[in-house]
């Protein structure tokens, strides 16, 4: 599993002080090494904590990816993260069509704002 589908997704959460290594925020540039705790802060409300096994010195296809980190994430942050998002696409009235891109940025701001309050 990939934690971010694009480098520069990657970039922007580390700017934004979403992805902190050992407790201590980082740079995108940061080298990570073996044995290092990684955790990254998605704006739903979840925390995923994962623990890197090897470093590789080439690129991997995805499916050999999880052989190399370890994710420490209880099931239940995961699960509970999945049936807010569930909620959220619940609200929206059947046959209302798809959502406009202002609604969805107006959807996603007010998620976050509940999920601020239960932080």
């Amino acid at each position: 599993m990939r934690f971010f589908k694009t480098r520069t997704m990657a970039t922007q959460a580390c700017d934004l002080n979403r992805v902190s290594v050992a407790g201590q925020t980082v740079k995108p540039s940061k080298h990570i090494k073996a044995g290092e705790s990684i955790e990254i802060k998605w704006s739903g409300g979840l925390k995923r904590t994962i623990e890197v096994l090897q470093i590789t010195e080439k690129r991997l296809g995805a499916k050999l990816v999880p052989e190399y980190y370890k994710d420490h994430t209880p099931q239940k942050e995961i699960d509970d993260y999945k049936a807010r998002v569930a909620r959220a696409a619940a609200y929206r009235d059947p046959g209302a069509g798809r959502p406009t891109k202002k609604d969805r940025r107006d959807m996603d701001d007010f998620l976050g704002a509940v999920d601020d309050l239960f932080e």
